[in-house]
């Protein structure tokens, strides 16, 4: 083959390449509306776009099939034979890394309603452990696993051989074209045929098309065809309250009498033991501890979901986090979203968010009445060295700064901003302090008072986020109580530059976790799982406002649904109709509207999903994917180490409480199920008329 041959066919292929990597991206320079509205309910849209998206479809898989065998000819074509051995080696490996990541996207796709993007790509190495995969899959998913990896590179020899025989010239774009496109049919017509023949969870054709047939689309175009994997729901009418615009709120309620300053502040991974918690003799939270003391503190407090980006939205919007059937990644914000900052700007408020956000919540949280947002994951490394100094700038071996880092950055970032409020008017904040996020890792320049904490090399690797060995758990612990304990001190820093610029007295604070984490409770380790009490029970606090009387004495259940309520409560004005939560305080002596006999709804959308509901002393909690189900009494049972639910005493109790969290479910997904257009005319349900039904669990108690 002569030079210029050669390079002819080294520029098709990049050129290929190039029209592949466009065709993949296409849907997401569609509208996101539109492609959201189309990948859940295609069949509802007109056949003109249908053939569209099918002619694109066909496009990608018949380019795909085109690329691969294009390349192996390529390389096969090579004179040199050391050359070509090692080209054909690298090929072997690419094509083969190809179809095992595309093979771990449909592993996880099929258990959280998720491909992996990008940035999930980092998380490979823990996938691919050992012991998750014995956590955490089953036979079939590590069969899918292991066909999906080893279908694609046989494919391609095999249809690069026959060709041959053939005599079929591969090199030729359309014979390989046409040989690509009737794969891609082959493939494609059966799949949508059976689907519609049965349904999908008998259909072996359809498990087998998706999971390694047709890999092409795995990371793109298979929400399109085959629609995110739901969970089943029953949709039902709702009464809801005519949607308003804010500022009509805000003209009824504008004369706020008394404006104090607000500062929430979330911490990661802050379990409810945490406070008042002494270990070998060091107090974990000296601060925390002290600002309770001070102020409000609730025992029974309660993440909406064990994860971070569904808790900072919650507490934000005060909407719940169940809104799809499938896990919510911020690409579909059609519905009322109010933040809590959106009304206290209109009230002439400054407002404030400094976190390290998940490119999921960004779509939510984003205002344009947001007046600072600060994210410092993303800042450069001099600029980092410029806020906090060099000593303290450390970053990952993903080039990402440490959380750490980002947290120093956030802290330097808020007192700059609240020094430079010179005005009369009153600020809000939220903070989010992520340091102590797996792996814990220690702090530079900070204390570390809770020993030991270290790991070899060697031990190291048997760690990762989703198991780690029991034998690990007290070191794992103390790695964890230190970045607690260093983020307690950097809320005495806030709390301290508050005082010193006379804020702190009309300042009112409130301090949580943005959900828990487990340490072998259970079997399991850090959070985003079941929704264990280790994993969603945080501390609540509230400090600043004196008067403020807590209903119930603080003992009911209250959740971060009720943070933003709270809020207006604070101001004496009522609750805004998005906000699906109430308050939690009263600044009225006599006034004592309970709060003990309310259902709590908690939600978790990752490798596991399901749904919980606490109705003190009840807790349910369903399995979506299994549909197994938990019953405790966490007054008898706090650790939950009894699951009652087969108990033929508790049957009645079993049976109301899953009729309430069955309404629940329903009128959540039902209200933001885009057919219905609910979310587009009304706010969101309220839960009065599920409390009454929940008063026969009374009677049984």
């Amino acid at each position: 083959m002569s030079n210029t041959s050669w390079l002819n066919k080294v520029y098709a292929a990049g050129a290929f390449v190039v029209v592949w990597i466009i065709l993949h991206i296409l849907p997401y320079l569609a509208a996101d509306d539109f492609l959201f509205y189309f990948a859940q309910h295609h069949r509802y849209v007109g056949g003109r776009l249908l053939i569209v998206w099918t002619v694109l479809l066909f496009l990608v898989w018949a380019l795909e099939g085109l690329l691969f065998v294009f390349i192996m000819s390529l390389v096969l074509s090579l004179s040199n034979p050391v050359i070509r051995k090692l080209l054909l080696l690298a090929t072997v490996f690419v094509f083969s890394a190809y179809y095992a990541t595309l093979g771990i996207s449909w592993v996880t796709f099929d258990k959280t309603g998720m491909f992996l993007g990008l940035d999930s790509l980092l998380l490979i190495d823990n996938l691919l452990d050992l012991h998750n995969m014995i956590a955490f899959t089953t036979t079939a998913d590590l069969t899918r696993l292991l066909l999906g990896s080893l279908f694609g590179l046989p494919a391609i020899l095999i249809l690069y051989f026959i060709a041959s025989r053939f005599k079929v010239l591969i090199c030729n774009k359309t014979n390989a074209a046409l040989i690509s496109l009737m794969l891609a049919l082959a493939v494609f017509v059966p799949g949508r045929v059976s689907k519609m023949l049965a349904p999908p969870e008998k259909n072996f054709y359809k498990s087998l098309v998706l999971h390694f047939m047709a890999p092409s689309y795995s990371i793109v175009w298979g929400p399109i065809w085959f629609g995110v994997p739901g969970t089943p729901y029953k949709n039902v009418k709702l009464s809801l309250k005519p949607l308003r615009p804010l500022r009509q709120y805000i003209e009824t309620y504008h004369s706020v009498k008394e404006r104090p300053n607000f500062l929430i502040i979330m911490v990661e991974a802050m379990r409810a033991d945490i406070l008042n918690a002494y270990v070998d003799g060091y107090e974990v939270t000296p601060i925390i501890n002290l600002l309770a003391r001070q102020g409000l503190s609730f025992k029974r407090a309660y993440a909406q979901a064990p994860e971070t980006g569904y808790s900072q939205t919650t507490i934000l919007t005060g909407l719940y986090p169940l809104k799809f059937p499938y896990r919510d990644v911020g690409r579909d914000t059609g519905y009322p979203h109010t933040k809590i900052y959106d009304i206290l700007a209109m009230l002439g408020y400054h407002t404030g968010y400094f976190t390290a956000e998940w490119e999921a919540t960004a779509p939510i949280t984003a205002s344009k009445l947001l007046e600072k947002y600060s994210n410092p994951s993303s800042f450069s490394r001099k600029k980092l060295e410029k806020l906090i100094g060099k000593e303290y700038v450390r970053f990952n071996s993903f080039g990402e700064p440490f959380h750490a880092t980002v947290d120093r950055a956030n802290i330097a970032l808020l007192k700059q901003w609240l020094s430079s409020i010179n005005d009369q008017n009153p600020f809000f904040a939220a903070l989010y302090l992520t340091a102590s996020h797996y792996p814990f890792t220690p702090v530079r320049g900070a204390a570390t008072p809770f020993k030991p904490f270290t790991f070899t090399d060697s031990e190291a690797r048997e760690i990762s986020f989703l198991n780690y060995p029991a034998k690990y758990v007290t070191r794992m612990k103390n790695r964890y109580l230190n970045t607690i304990h260093f983020e307690d001190q950097l809320i005495g820093e806030i709390i301290e530059h508050l005082r010193k610029l006379g804020k702190l007295s009309n300042t009112i604070v409130f301090i949580t976790g943005d959900h828990g984490s487990l340490f072998k409770e259970h079997g399991l380790v850090n959070h985003a799982g079941y929704l264990y009490e280790e994993a969603i029970k945080v501390p609540l606090v509230i400090y600043g406002d004196k008067r403020a009387v807590p209903l119930d004495q603080a003992q009911s259940p209250v959740g971060h649904i009720d943070i933003a309520p709270t809020i207006l409560e604070f101001l004496g004005l009522p609750n805004y109709d998005s906000f699906q939560g109430k308050s939690i305080v009263s600044l009225q002596p006599d006034k004592n509207s309970s709060l003990w006999q309310r259902p709590l709804f908690i939600t978790v959308q990752l490798v596991v999903q399901e749904d919980c509901l606490i109705y003190w002393p009840w807790k349910y909690c369903h399995n979506i994917r299994d549909a197994k189900s938990r019953l405790f009494n966490l007054d008898r049972d706090p650790r939950e180490t009894q699951n009652l639910i087969t108990s033929q005493h508790n049957a009645q109790i079993v049976k109301s409480l899953a009729k309430i969290l069955g309404d629940f479910r329903n009128k959540q997904l039902s209200y933001y199920d885009p057919r219905n257009n609910w979310r587009r005319h009304f706010f969101p349900p309220h839960y009065e008329d599920i409390t009454l039904v929940a008063k026969e669990t009374t009677k049984l108690q």
